[in-house]
C-alpha cells in the first residue's frame, strides 16, 4: 500500500493529492468479502436443510448450529460495515486508510476465531467419543484451538489503540501464527479420523462403501481448508503491509462453518 500520496495536476484547479492504490488493501478485502458472503449463503441453505431434515437431533447439537450461525452473521456484518466505511462513506477519501482502522475491522478477528473454534470443537468432540485411545489427540487439538483463538483476541486487543493502519497491519504475524496453530489441529484431526475409519472396516460391501465416502469427505474438506490456511500464512508473511491475507481469513471462516454443517 502506498503510504505517501503523490500529486496530480487538474487544469485550473492546481495540484491535488493522488489517492493510494486500493488493489492490495480494500480491493483484496472486498474480493474476500464477495466470496465469503457467497459461502455464507451456502451456510444458510445448509442450516435450513439441517433443521428440516433432522428435527429429532438433540437440543445441544441444534444450539451448536445456532451459535455458529450467529457468529457467522456477526462476522459478515462486521465485514460489510468495514467495506461500507472505506468504500462508500469515504469513497472520495481513500487517504482514510492512512489513519487508524475502523472499529469493525479491529473487532473482526474475535467472531472469526470463535466460528472456527465452534466448528473444530465439534470434530474434536467426535474424536474424543469414538475411541478412548484417541482422547489425548482431541485434547491437544482443543489446546491448539484455544491458542489460535487467543492469537486473534490478542490481535484485536493490541490493535485496538493502534493510530494507523500500517501499525495495525504490523500485527499480521499474529494472524499467520493463529493460522499455523489451527492448521496443525486440522491436519491432526483429519489424519486421526481417516485412520479410525480405515481400521473399522467390517468386510461388508455396503458398510465399507460408506466408510470410503466418509474418508473421501474427510480428505477433501481437510485438504481444502489446509490449502487456504497455507495461502493465508504465506500471504501474511510475504506481504505483511497489505490486506491480502484478510481475504483468505474471511473465506476460511466460512469454509469451516460449511464443513461443519455438511457433517
Amino acid at each position: 500500500m502506498a503510504l505517501l500520496p503523490s500529486t496530480m495536476d487538474v487544469g485550473g484547479v492546481g495540484p491535488l493529492p493522488m489517492a493510494p492504490s486500493l488493489d492490495d488493501t480494500m480491493g483484496a478485502f472486498l474480493v474476500g468479502a464477495f466470496i465469503g458472503t457467497l459461502l455464507q449463503g451456502v451456510g444458510f441453505h445448509q442450516t435450513y436443510r439441517y433443521f428440516r431434515l433432522y428435527p429429532g437431533d438433540s437440543a445441544y447439537l441444534k444450539l451448536w448450529v445456532i451459535m455458529l450461525l450467529f457468529m457467522e452473521l456477526v462476522n459478515t456484518a462486521l465485514v460489510m460495515h468495514t467495506c461500507y466505511f472505506y468504500l462508500v462513506t469515504n469513497y472520495f477519501n481513500p487517504l482514510v486508510l492512512l489513519g487508524g482502522p475502523v472499529w469493525s475491522l479491529k473487532l473482526l478477528p474475535v467472531p472469526a476465531s470463535l466460528s472456527a473454534v465452534i466448528t473444530q470443537a465439534f470434530f474434536a468432540r467426535r474424536i474424543y467419543l469414538v475411541n478412548r485411545k484417541l482422547r489425548p489427540v482431541a485434547v491437544l487439538a482443543v489446546l491448539l484451538m484455544l491458542a489460535f483463538c487467543g492469537c486473534f483476541v490478542a490481535l484485536t486487543c493490541i490493535g485496538w489503540n493502534k493510530p494507523t493502519m500500517a501499525e495495525f497491519l504490523d500485527l499480521s504475524w499474529l494472524a499467520s501464527t493463529a493460522s499455523g496453530l489451527i492448521m496443525a489441529a486440522d491436519l491432526m484431526m483429519t489424519v486421526v479420523l481417516i485412520w479410525f475409519l480405515r481400521h473399522n472396516r467390517t468386510g461388508v460391501t455396503r458398510t465399507d462403501s460408506l466408510l470410503d465416502v466418509l474418508i473421501l469427505y474427510a480428505v477433501s474438506s481437510g485438504l481444502l481448508i489446509c490449502i487456504f490456511n497455507v495461502l493465508n500464512v504465506v500471504s501474511s508473511l510475504l506481504w505483511p503491509d497489505n490486506m491480502i491475507f484478510t481475504a483468505f481469513c474471511f473465506i476460511l471462516t466460512k469454509l469451516y462453518s460449511n464443513t461443519f454443517l455438511v457433517s
